[in-house]
C-alpha cells in the first residue's frame, strides 16, 4: 500500500512539474516575441528619424500670380458720316431788292421771308406716263404734268438766293465681279449699285381756282398715281441738285444746259443731270409707273401757281 501511495504520488508531482515547464515554455516565447517587437519598433522609429532628418521640408512653391489679363482695347465704333450742309444765309439788303426784280423779269417769284420761290404754270397731260413734273415751253411736255413760264436759270438763281447749295444727281456704280448672267437676265440681282440722290430737300406745291373760285393746294405728290399700287406717290423727297454747265458744242463755252433743254424737275432719275430738282425715290429708276392723279388735278390747261420752298405749305 505504502509503494502504491508513493507511486501515486510521484506521478502526480510529474503531472505538475511538466504543467509548471510547459508555462515556464510559454512565458519565455512571450517575452521573446515581445522583445523582438520592441527592437523592431526602435529600428523602425530611428529609420523615420533618419527619414525625417534627411528629408528637409520642402519650401513651398510660390505660384506665380496672375497677372491680370489686359482686355484688348475694344475697335472704335466709326465715326459717322459728317453729313454735308448743303444750306447757307440767304441773300439780303439790296442785293436781294436788285434781284427780285430781275427774276421777276423771267417768271420767277422770289420771297425771302416765307422761304419760297413761285412761278406760274398750267396743266399739260392727264393722260399719258409721267417722268416729268415741270417742264418749260420747249420741254418734254409729252411726259410732264405741268408746263412753267420761267427761265430754268432765272428759277436756279432764286433757290441759291434762298441759301441752298446744290447736290448730286444719282449714279450707279458696276459691281465688281459682275453676277451670273443667268442671274441678271432673270431679275434675281442688278449689275449695278444704286446711289440716290444726295442734296438739300425742297417741297413741291400747287394750287388752282377751283369752279366756285376758292383756291385748292396740293403736295405734288398727291398729284401723282403709282400705277402699282394705284395710290398717290409716298415716302418720297425732292432733291434740288441744281442743273450743269456744258458747251452745246465742241469748242463752244459752256452754258446753263436747263435754258436750252427746258426740263426743269423729275419724277424719276434721268440722266445726265440737265435739270435742277429730282425725286428720291425707292423706285426712282423706272419710269413707267407714275400717271397724273385726274381724281384731283383740274382740266388740262388749267392756271396754276407752283411753289419750290424749303419748308412745307399748309394743303387747302
Amino acid at each position: 500500500m505504502v509503494m502504491k501511495t508513493v507511486v501515486k504520488n510521484t506521478f502526480v508531482s510529474l503531472i505538475l512539474l511538466c504543467l509548471v515547464l510547459s508555462q515556464a515554455c510559454k512565458r519565455e516565447q512571450t517575452n521573446k516575441a515581445l522583445k523582438t517587437k520592441g527592437v523592431n519598433n526602435e529600428i523602425n522609429t530611428k529609420a523615420l528619424k533618419k527619414q525625417t532628418t534627411k528629408q528637409k521640408p520642402k519650401k513651398e512653391e510660390k505660384t506665380p500670380k496672375e497677372s491680370p489679363r489686359k482686355e484688348k482695347p475694344k475697335p472704335a465704333p466709326p465715326k459717322p458720316k459728317k453729313q454735308k450742309n448743303y444750306y447757307k444765309n440767304p441773300i439780303t439788303g439790296k442785293a436781294a431788292e436788285i434781284l427780285k426784280k430781275e427774276l421777276e423779269k423771267n417768271g420767277v417769284h422770289l420771297d425771302l421771308e416765307n422761304k419760297l420761290v413761285w412761278v406760274k404754270g398750267r396743266v399739260c397731260i392727264l393722260n399719258a406716263n409721267l417722268e416729268y413734273v415741270a417742264v418749260g415751253e420747249r420741254g418734254a411736255k409729252h411726259e410732264a404734268l405741268f408746263v412753267l413760264e420761267c427761265k430754268p436759270s432765272a428759277l436756279n438763281a432764286a433757290l441759291l438766293a434762298l441759301g441752298l447749295k446744290p447736290g448730286t444727281n444719282y449714279k450707279t456704280i458696276e459691281k465688281k465681279p459682275l453676277p451670273p448672267k443667268e442671274d441678271v437676265i432673270s431679275g434675281k440681282v442688278k449689275p449695278y449699285i444704286l446711289i440716290h440722290p444726295e442734296g438739300p430737300q425742297v417741297y413741291l406745291t400747287v394750287e388752282w381756282k377751283g369752279k366756285d373760285g376758292k383756291i385748292i393746294r396740293h403736295d405734288v405728290s398727291e398729284l401723282i398715281i403709282n400705277l402699282r399700287t394705284r395710290k398717290p406717290l409716298k415716302k418720297c423727297k425732292w432733291i434740288y441738285f441744281g442743273g450743269r454747265m456744258a458747251p452745246l458744242y465742241r469748242g463752244e463755252p459752256p452754258v446753263y444746259i436747263a435754258d436750252y433743254e427746258q426740263n426743269i424737275i423729275s419724277n424719276c432719275y434721268m440722266m445726265p443731270s440737265n435739270h435742277l430738282i429730282t425725286i428720291k425715290h425707292k423706285n426712282g429708276l423706272d419710269d413707267t409707273m407714275w400717271w397724273p392723279n385726274t381724281k384731283l388735278l383740274p382740266p388740262k390747261d388749267t392756271p396754276v401757281k407752283f411753289y419750290i420752298s424749303l419748308k412745307p405749305l399748309k394743303k387747302s
